[in-house]
C-alpha cells in the first residue's frame, strides 16, 4: 500500500497552512490595534487631568508624565523620561531627595508631602504630591505619583490661622482689661468703706471684694493659659484658696486649710460659679465655725470622676444646728450658693454634719464653651 499522499491531499494541506498562517497574522494585527487603542485613550485620559501625573521605576527613574506635569515645570518629555531629576539637584541633597522615593517603593506605604516650589515663569507654588507604590502582573514594581496645587488653600489657611491668632490676642487682651477692671472695683470698695465706721459695712465690703478678686483670678488664668476654652480647676483653686487665706485668716491664727485637688479642666462659665460656691463656703465657716479664735482645720477636696467634678468644703468647727434646713434659710450666702449651683452649673449640692460640716458640690460638664 502506498501511505505517500497525493498531490492533490498535498495541495489542500498547504491551503490549510496558508489558512491559518492568515489567521494568526490577522489576530496578531487586530491585536496591534488594540494594543495600540488601549494606548491611545490611556494617553487621551492622562494628559486631560489637569493635575500633574507621573510614573516611575523602582530606580525612581521616570516613565511617564502628562501634559500639566511638563506645562506645570516647563519641561519636555524628551529632557525628563528615563531620569530621576536628583540629576539637577546639588549631590548632597540627591540621596535625600531620593529618600521618599525609596521608601514607597520598598515599604509600599503611601506619602503625601506638601513644599512650596518654583514652577514655570517663576511662580512660587505649594504644591502636595501623593505617592504610591503599584505593582504589575509581572511583578514589577513601580512610583504613581499625583501633585495637586495647594497654594490657594494655604493661603486661605494662613489666613484664617492669622485671624484666629488675632482674635486670640484681642480675647486675652479682654480677660487681662477684665481682671483689672474687677481689681480696680475692688480697689475702689476698700477706698469707699476707709470713710465709715460701721463695721457691718467693712464686712460686707470685705466679702464682696473677696468675690470679685475671686472671679478676677479666673480671668487671670485665663489670660495665662495657651487654651483660652479651657481653665486648669485645681490650679485656680489653689490661687483662689491662697487668695482667700490672705485676705481673711488674719484673725484665724488657728485654723489650718488643707487642699486635696485632682487634675480636671473646666470652661469658664462653669469656673466662675465654681469659684464664687468655694468662696461662699470658706467665708461662712470661717464666719461661723470658729468663734474666738477656735481651732480647727478647713478641708476643700476637687475630685474628677470623668463625666462628673465633685468639690466638697469641710469643716471641724462648731457644726450648723440640725433644725437648720439650709435650702430653705435665709442666708443670703446659701440662696447664692443653691442658685449658682442649680441654674449656673446644672449640678446638686448637699450637706453631712455627721461627723463634721461637709457641703459636696456635684455637676457634669454639660456647658457648651463655643463663643461668638
Amino acid at each position: 500500500m502506498n501511505d505517500k499522499p497525493t498531490y492533490q491531499e498535498l495541495e489542500n494541506q498547504i491551503a490549510e497552512l496558508k489558512k491559518q498562517n492568515e489567521i494568526l497574522r490577522l489576530n496578531d494585527s487586530l491585536q496591534k490595534e488594540e494594543d495600540e487603542e488601549g494606548k491611545y485613550y490611556f494617553s487621551t485620559i492622562l494628559n486631560n487631568i489637569g493635575d500633574p501625573i507621573f510614573v516611575k521605576d523602582d530606580q525612581s527613574r521616570l516613565l511617564i508624565v502628562n501634559d500639566a506635569f511638563c506645562e506645570t515645570f516647563g519641561l519636555t518629555r524628551t529632557t525628563i523620561i528615563g531620569k530621576t531629576l536628583a540629576e539637577d539637584v546639588a549631590p548632597d541633597e540627591r540621596e535625600s531627595f531620593l529618600k521618599i522615593d525609596k521608601q514607597v517603593i520598598l515599604d509600599g506605604v503611601e506619602n503625601i508631602n506638601e513644599e512650596s516650589l518654583t514652577v514655570r515663569g517663576g511662580l512660587i507654588q505649594t504644591i502636595s504630591t501623593r505617592k504610591t507604590r503599584f505593582i504589575n502582573s509581572d511583578g514589577k514594581v513601580f512610583l504613581v505619583g499625583v501633585i495637586r496645587d495647594i497654594t490657594e488653600r494655604k493661603i486661605a489657611e494662613d489666613k484664617i490661622s492669622k485671624s484666629l491668632e488675632e482674635k486670640e490676642v484681642l480675647l486675652r487682651e479682654l480677660y487681662h482689661r477684665t481682671k483689672n477692671n474687677m481689681q480696680f472695683i475692688s480697689s475702689m470698695l476698700s477706698m469707699q468703706s476707709s470713710f465709715t465706721n460701721n463695721k457691718e459695712v467693712k464686712k460686707i465690703v470685705k466679702e464682696t471684694k473677696s468675690k470679685i478678686l475671686g472671679m478676677a483670678l479666673v480671668h487671670e488664668k485665663l489670660y495665662q493659659t495657651n487654651d483660652l476654652a479651657w481653665i486648669d480647676l485645681k490650679d485656680y483653686i489653689t490661687d483662689l484658696v491662697d487668695l482667700l487665706k490672705g485676705n481673711l485668716l488674719s484673725k484665724f491664727s488657728n485654723l489650718e486649710i488643707v487642699t486635696k485637688l485632682e487634675n480636671t479642666r473646666t470652661n469658664l462659665d462653669a469656673a466662675i460659679p465654681c469659684g464664687i460656691i468655694i468662696n461662699e463656703l470658706f467665708t461662712n465657716a470661717l464666719k461661723h465655725g470658729f468663734p474666738n479664735n477656735r481651732k480647727g482645720v478647713i478641708k476643700i477636696e476637687l475630685i474628677n470622676s470623668g463625666d462628673e467634678t465633685c468639690i466638697s468644703v469641710t469643716d471641724d468647727g462648731v457644726g450648723i444646728p440640725m433644725e437648720v434646713d439650709f435650702k430653705n434659710s435665709n442666708s443670703s450666702g446659701l440662696n447664692l450658693i443653691i442658685m449658682l449651683t442649680e441654674q449656673q452649673l446644672g449640678g446638686s449640692i448637699t450637706l453631712d454634719t455627721e461627723s463634721a460640716t461637709k457641703f459636696v458640690l456635684k455637676f457634669k460638664e454639660t456647658i457648651k464653651t463655643d463663643r461668638t
